[in-house]
Formats: structure tokens, C-alpha cells, sequence
């Protein structure tokens, strides 16, 4: 069931109360009740479901979507035990996450590390086009380019 709400910060203990969400209840083979609430935050402002009612759905099956992340709370029927300690947060919501997480992070450091490399393959390719005053108007800047930071105001 779909139910309309604000848009707080869904961190808030409050959210789970009066932000828009999305309520669902599943009944497992062995007969509990499982309950989950999507629950749309401050960025989020879109939840979609894609379930039926009485619809089949298996272990691990998506079943909707929450932009920009929000959260998703989840309540248990007695007699499950829940096999995540309270307040510790998930980081992989797929199966290709934790795999794919190390390797974004070992992509960025090799190209971080090798910017010397690429900086003099693109001064090699450049330099021989440019005349003598050229090169040296440009070669500071391209020294300084790796030392350069951009600040945000504020």
C-alpha cells in the first residue's frame, strides 16, 4: 500500500512514521509474515514497486526500487531471527557489489598513480608541435596540473 507523506531525512527516526512510503507483506512457505516499508527521504522522491498482489517472490528477487538510495525497514515476524546486528548498515545491495566495489577502487589509485605517466606520454605527444616560447609558457601549467586542487566556496 502506498501511502503519501513528507520528505524528511531518512536517517530520521521520525521518517518511518511521515515520509511517503511503500508497504508490502510477504508470507514465507514456512507461514511467517515478513513487513518492509520503503521509505522515500529528502532526495528520494520516487519509490516504485513492481509487486502484484498474491504475486511469487523468490530469495534474493528485487522487488522495487527507491531513488537515491533512502531506506527500507524491515519487520519480522516472531520466531525468525534476523542475522544483522541493530544499527549496522548494508553496503552491498546485489550480488556483483561486493566484487565489483574493489576493483572501482583499485581503478581509481592505478589511474591516480599513474598520472605522472600519462602527463609526460601527452607532453611527448604535444611538445614537438609547439614552438620554444610555447613550450615554455605551457610547461608550468602541466607540472602544476596534478598539484592543482578545486576548492568549493563555502
Amino acid at each position: 500500500a502506498h501511502v503519501p507523506g513528507k520528505f524528511l531525512n531518512a536517517a530520521a527516526t521520525e521518517a518511518s512514521e511521515e515520509n511517503e512510503r511503500q508497504l508490502i507483506r510477504m508470507t514465507t512457505s514456512e507461514g511467517h509474515d515478513i513487513a518492509y516499508a520503503q521509505v522515500a527521504g529528502l532526495v528520494a522522491r520516487r519509490i516504485l514497486c513492481d509487486l502484484e498482489i498474491g504475486q511469487n517472490v523468490g530469495r534474493g528477487e528485487r522487488f522495487g526500487l527507491i531513488r537515491f538510495g533512502s531506506r527500507t525497514d524491515i519487520y519480522l515476524d516472531k520466531g525468525l531471527d534476523a542475522t544483522v546486528q541493530v544499527g549496522q548498515t548494508m553496503i552491498a545491495t546485489d550480488v556483483t557489489s561486493p566484487f565489483f566495489a574493489p576493483l572501482k577502487l583499485a581503478l581509481v589509485l592505478a589511474v591516480f598513480a599513474a598520472i605522472p605517466i600519462i602527463l609526460y606520454q601527452l607532453w611527448s605527444f604535444i611538445a614537438p608541435g609547439l614552438y620554444q616560447n610555447e613550450k615554455k609558457t605551457l610547461l608550468p601549467y602541466l607540472i602544476a596540473t596534478p598539484c592543482t586542487r578545486s576548492h568549493s566556496p563555502g
